[in-house]
């Protein structure tokens, strides 16, 4: 029962967990993961679930959990894994996002900033280490270098010739948001339906993604001033989000806070 592949397909579930935010199950397959992951003894296998965990805590707002899972688990790594390991790659990006959650975000950049040092030139990781640069700034207000960040992702996406629309589609979404923080709405616009369109094409219309497009739109929209639009959009993420969610989970009830919002003036 311990066997990677089994733990491969246990890390599956867990992300589809995650991904429907249903919490109380997310803390059982970590809790059983715990367990098949010890009777491996296999480094790597401990680290990529630790970086699991971490982002998982993450997901669910808890930073401080995610912290003391994460910094014991990179200082193994360090130890059994290879600079350049994969599994170590993720460990550091997880504990970045973490540190910048926290207030540190110099260190969550310095931490980025050694990580893409450890990889070769175009190598498709660097994209990752670019996006997650790109949205930590673009969360401490520092616009134009997350800018430079996230569009060296999409050349990044761009040069690989094995990519795909969805493979740019969150780095878009990333910057349909950066440029509405910024007031440039056109471009902003522009973002988040090529993100809306990929996510759709490659998941079907009902998936969370393409209801995070479309909550973006909405708030460009209701930025922009344009109510019918805003409500249009929101109302879809709605449609979506009520039947992948818990019925009072944060994302359900953000749109409905939405709607009701638009119908209050």
């Amino acid at each position: 029962e311990g066997h990677p592949r089994t733990i491969s397909s246990r890390r599956n579930v867990l992300w589809d967990r995650v991904s429907r935010r249903q919490w109380d199950l997310v803390d059982r397959e970590l809790a059983e993961l715990t367990v098949l992951v010890a009777t491996l003894h296999i480094p790597r296998q401990s680290a990529y679930f630790a970086a699991d965990k971490g982002n998982a805590l993450l997901a669910a707002g808890r930073d401080a959990d995610a912290l003391a899972v994460l910094i014991p688990a990179q200082r193994r790594g360090q130890i059994d894994l290879a600079p350049t390991d994969i599994a170590l790659r993720d460990l550091n990006l997880a504990l970045a996002k973490v540190e910048a959650r926290t207030g540190s975000l110099g260190r969550a950049l310095d931490r980025l900033d050694r990580v893409q040092q450890s990889l070769p030139p175009l190598h498709m990781s660097r994209a990752s280490v670019a996006r997650i640069r790109g949205d930590l700034l673009t969360q401490a207000g520092r616009y134009r270098e997350a800018e430079q960040a996230l569009k060296l992702a999409l050349e990044i996406i761009d040069a690989d010739r094995r990519r795909t629309p969805k493979a740019s589609a969150s780095t878009q979404l990333l910057l349909a948001t950066l440029h509405a923080h910024m007031g440039e709405f056109a471009h902003a616009l522009e973002w988040a339906q090529q993100a809306g369109q990929a996510y759709s094409e490659s998941y079907g219309p009902d998936h969370r993604l393409v209801a995070d497009a479309q909550f973006a739109l909405g708030a460009i929209h209701q930025q922009m001033g344009d109510r019918l639009l805003a409500r249009a959009a929101f109302s879809e993420a709605l449609r979506i989000r009520v039947v992948i969610y818990p019925p009072s989970d944060t994302k359900t009830e953000e749109a409905r806070a939405k709607l009701a919002d638009l119908g209050s003036h």
